[in-house]
């Protein structure tokens, strides 16, 4: 049996997600994990090179641009091996900038749990990256969802994209999804 790679797309783009209905949804089905892949970052492109909700048109994401300038620098203040300051933002920034233009990349990321004691907090470990909100974050509005398996695409296995770009603006934020996936056989 020939393998069939699946690509999902679930996005609000271009505009933010004002509920489920406001959802989009695209599948597509590919017969080689290259092709795929090819798809997967094709889509990327198309969505972080634009200017939407989510995106400044230059590849990077709009409101977590925003967070990161109220971030507390590493030059400002002498912090914790674990804390979560603007420059490993504006990095991790970076990253994803690279992987929307298609590049593999290799991390700099040092494996753990870090965080700014307020709000936001990231993991890193063994390629999967996730930001989310912590402590007082939900509770004002710095909530996101960033989760990604996708800085180096050379393996043949499943991927994955998922923003929620809630970085604590007083606005409904963007959402995307994307999924690259192997197709199992149905057992009836």
């Amino acid at each position: 049996m020939k393998d069939t790679w699946v690509l999902t797309v679930r996005t609000s783009l271009p505009k933010a997600c004002e509920n489920a209905y406001g959802l989009k949804l695209d599948v597509y089905a590919f017969e080689s994990f290259q092709e795929g892949r090819d798809a997967v970052r094709k889509v990327m492109n198309k969505f972080a090179f634009a200017k939407n909700k989510m995106f400044d048109g230059k590849g990077k994401l709009t409101r977590m641009t925003w967070c990161s300038r109220y971030m507390v620098s590493e030059k400002e203040e002498e912090r914790a091996p674990d804390y979560f300051s603007r420059e490993r933002m504006v990095y991790i920034q970076e990253l994803l900038c690279k992987i929307f233009q298609g590049e593999d990349v290799v991390p700099a990321l040092r494996s753990g749990k870090f965080t700014n004691y307020c709000d936001i907090a990231y993991s890193y470990k063994k390629g999967v990256l996730k930001m989310y909100g912590e402590e007082e974050g939900p509770c004002n509005g710095c909530d996101p969802v960033l989760e990604t398996n996708m800085f180096s695409m050379k393996e043949e296995q499943n991927y994955y994209l998922h923003i929620v770009d809630a970085f604590g603006q007083d606005d409904l934020s963007a959402e995307l999804f994307i999924d690259l996936q192997k197709a199992k056989p149905f057992e009836s």
